[in-house]
């Protein structure tokens, strides 16, 4: 029927992002470690301070360490900024912006708010994503250093403490499936969403900012955009308030996605994740047999994922320990951006 054809097109794709090494082509993590003056490397006894789990926590000391040693905004941004696009994303993102009728693009990142933004503002495509998922950072004037903090509690023994990616993904799926939608819009038309999910004992905390004042959700041009927030204690509700009085009520319990029956429609048609860690592994476990997950070749995504699973073994990364675990989706490696576009383009084809 043409009814059911219009509502089937009116359900995009969505493209989920990894931002370290997928839309990046290094780690953030390293690349701002350059910005120590005198090209100093992290001394040993910083080094041996991490623990596995607690990478958030470690780059908490990383860039306390940068402010001490004199490394200034201006310097973390240029690093940050020098770092090159992965091959390919020009033309991966180009085409995602032809077809922006067709799909929906989100950042899933454990980098930090402040590295995503001024990467993706240095390279012109913040406009293309709708929402960031990553760990609150801003710069302090007063100590002079980058401040981060965890995005979420949770309880999947999969992930590093403060996040996990398929909660992530499976919140963001159902909000999306029922109408709610979290992100905001800076003035000048660009996209900006900041997710505040610290956590103290349970308790909810607002991320620090600056001048002290929350952003909150601008209009421009005729454009409406949401500000969600995820904040959640042991499965309380929480509400997300936005600019006009207005509430939004979101209610989740342990991360897991609520259903009044097992056969709700679905917020997209197909959900394709593109990235090449570890921890991009646990999203992947939320997709379906219609969705595509595209790994990296030869990264710890695409091995974990394509690892022979009858055999009882354990990865080992800075973030957590993974047990080899299989995917519904199609896993589809990739080495460039065009072969994202190569198989999306037949998605389109046959849709």
């Amino acid at each position: 029927m043409a009814a059911d054809a219009a509502a089937r097109r009116r359900r995009r794709f969505l493209m989920v992002f990894d931002f370290d090494e997928t839309l990046a082509n290094e780690s953030s993590d390293d690349a701002v470690v350059r910005a120590a003056p005198g090209g100093q490397q992290l001394p040993d006894w910083l080094r041996a301070q991490y623990r596995e789990g607690r990478y958030n926590e470690h780059m908490q000391r990383v860039m306390a360490w940068l402010g001490q040693q004199g490394a200034t905004e201006d310097a973390v941004r240029a690093e940050i900024q020098n770092i090159p696009e992965t091959p390919g994303l020009a033309a991966l993102l180009d085409f995602l912006r032809a077809h922006a009728d067709d799909f929906e693009c989100v950042v899933m990142s454990d980098a930090n708010a402040y590295f995503i933004e001024a990467w993706l503002e240095h390279t012109g495509a913040r406009q293309l994503f709708l929402e960031i998922f990553t760990n609150p950072a801003h710069f302090d004037a007063a100590s002079g250093r980058l401040v981060l903090a965890p995005f979420h509690a949770h309880a999947c023994p999969r992930c590093p403490d403060n996040m996990c990616k398929q909660r992530i993904l499976r919140d963001f799926l159902e909000a999306r499936r029922s109408g709610r939608s979290g992100h905001q819009e800076r003035s000048g038309g660009h996209q900006e969403h900041q997710e505040h999910q610290e956590r103290s004992d349970g308790h909810q905390e607002h991320q620090e900012r600056s001048d002290g004042h929350q952003e909150r959700s601008e209009r421009s041009g005729g454009h409406q955009e949401h500000q969600e927030h995820q904040e959640r204690s042991d499965g309380h509700q929480e509400r997300s308030e936005r600019s006009g009085g207005h509430q939004e009520h979101q209610e989740r319990s342990d991360g897991h996605q609520e259903r009044s029956d097992g056969h709700r429609e679905r917020a997209y048609e197909r959900v394709f994740y593109v990235g090449d860690g570890a921890n991009d592994v646990c999203p992947c476990l939320a997709l379906e047999t219609q969705d595509v997950a595209f790994a990296r070749r030869d990264f710890p995504m695409h091995r974990l994922l394509t690892a022979d699973d009858t055999h009882d073994t354990h990865t080992h990364t800075h973030t957590h320990t993974h047990t080899h675990t299989r995917t519904a989706a199609t896993v589809q490696p990739w080495s460039s951006g065009h072969d994202v576009v190569q198989y999306l383009q037949r998605a389109l084809e046959e849709r």
